[in-house]
């Protein structure tokens, strides 16, 4: 329709209405919109991933490739995304392995950082049929980011799997770490950071108790041989080859796995907010881990362990964490042993349900030196006592070490070296706060309060230093 409009010089006219254009919408320069795939669930019609992964190829460095509403399900096929890419926003990834291959994704060996934004790992599978990582980051020199991502099996509401909502999915019924970050002897990884996560993974607290099982997420550096057995062989602190990157974990929720985070050879990391249940252990920090900080996470339904830490680790601080556990029946609640140095316990919960049969609350054993364990809430019931210092790993005159209490005896494991500045200070509990302390391999020295304890098998009250 015409409308009326002024002319330059004063008079009315009629002009007819501009055509009005649609607005061309269109991606940023450096964002590409991934082809192929599917627009919903399935998982009748496996793909190659060879035309997604060609599409990061051609792309130009620094490519965001937007992968929103669109499901890429392959088998026995592994995806390595190229280094031109770094960022993926959004996708869902159906990760099936075979017996002959095992699936995954891989950013290995890149020199830019990657960011997966709102993306989806699921795995399927069976338990025969074990992966190494949904995502498996490898030699990566720059940092891998990972922001409201969902790691998971299949869906339980196909029609909401493509929304990316953790409680749309159930847990794997395949075995897989769900991340997988690692140096390599020559490369140290660019860290990670783990941002509004959800991580399920199998439930491993039927496997042997000793490391057998996988962890949900595993992030390690590179050592020159088994930690435990290096510890067997030399009783010094596990060396490192190359150290992981930094690590920060934050607000996310952890499922299942034999650890819910394992962390090896890690220094500067911080684990904070987050949720961990169903593990064997919430979060381990081993293998000369370094200037840690774990703190206002909330650890329950552990079976051996909350926060462990081991072989050589040293100035960690594990600061106002909540440990709950109906099944506990391990070790210690929050432990450190093995050549550990400067470990912190402070301002902790931890609350075991009756029935439970954990060692102790917290666990100090077997040359871990400078132990801080400082202002807890220590509830439940134990073996030995709220808080357990176990220098006694060694056969000597024979006295069978604690540790064989729950386990077999572990002679190897032994040193004959004193257990140096362990302070039990400021702790509390609703019903009696003990304390057991056994040495046989060395003196132990403890800093109390005034508290009724068990030393050395006999009963007595201490106060201030005691040497035993």
């Amino acid at each position: 329709m015409p409308y009326q409009a002024t002319t330059p010089d004063g008079r009315l006219a009629l002009t007819p209405t501009p055509v009005r254009v649609p607005p061309i919408i269109s991606l940023a320069p450096n964002v590409r919109k991934a082809t192929g795939g599917h627009g919903g669930w399935k998982v009748d019609a496996p793909q190659s991933i060879t035309g997604l992964r060609n599409q990061m190829e051609a792309a130009k460095p620094g490519t965001v490739m937007d992968c929103r509403g669109l499901l890429f399900h392959y088998r026995g096929e592994q995806l390595t995304i190229h280094d031109n890419v770094t960022e993926i926003l959004g996708g869902v990834f159906v990760i099936e392995p075979t017996s002959t291959a095992r699936a995954g994704i891989l950013p290995r060996d890149r020199r830019n950082p990657l960011r997966f934004a709102g993306s989806t790992f699921c795995l399927l599978g069976t338990t025969a049929q074990h992966m190494e990582a949904l995502v498996y980051a490898y030699a990566c020199l720059a940092e891998v980011v990972f922001e409201g991502c969902v790691f998971a099996g299949e869906p339980k509401d196909i029609a909401r799997a493509m929304s990316g909502n953790p409680g749309d999915f159930n847990a794997p019924a395949g075995r897989s770490r769900c991340l997988s970050v690692k140096s390599s002897n020559a490369v140290q990884s660019g860290g990670v950071i783990i941002d509004r996560c959800s991580f399920m993974a199998s439930d491993e607290r039927g496997q042997p108790t000793g490391g057998a099982g996988i962890p949900a997420i595993d992030v390690a550096g590179t050592l020159p041989s088994n930690q435990r057995a290096w510890y067997q062989a030399h009783k010094t602190p596990v060396p490192v080859t190359m150290p992981a990157g930094k690590v920060t974990m934050t607000n996310s929720t952890v499922q299942g796995g034999y650890y819910g985070l394992a962390l090896a050879s890690a220094p500067a990391f911080r684990v904070e907010g987050n949720s961990f249940t169903g593990n064997m252990r919430g979060i381990s920090a081993q293998d000369s881990c370094s200037g840690g900080l774990i703190t206002r996470n909330l650890i329950t339904e552990f079976k051996s362990s909350g926060i462990h830490t081991a072989y050589g680790s040293s100035e960690i601080d594990a600061i106002g964490n909540m440990l709950s556990s109906t099944v506990a029946e391990g070790q210690g609640a929050l432990q450190a042993y093995c050549g550990t140095r400067d470990i912190a316990f402070i301002d902790n919960v931890v609350a075991l349900a009756a029935g439970t049969s954990a060692q102790a609350h917290v666990y100090v054993g077997n040359d871990a030196q400078s132990t801080e364990v400082r202002g807890n809430l220590l509830n439940g019931p134990c073996r030995d006592a709220s808080v357990s210092v176990d220098q006694s790993w060694s056969k000597a005159n024979g006295v069978e070490p604690g540790y064989s209490k729950r386990y077999t005896p572990d002679e190897p494991l032994g040193v004959s070296t004193d257990l140096l500045g362990t302070e039990v200070i400021g702790n509390r509990s609703t019903g009696l706060l003990t304390l057991r302390a056994t040495a046989s391999t060395g003196r132990l020295t403890l800093l109390t309060d005034t508290m009724p304890a068990v030393l050395n098998g006999q009963a007595r009250e201490i106060s201030g230093l005691t040497v035993i």
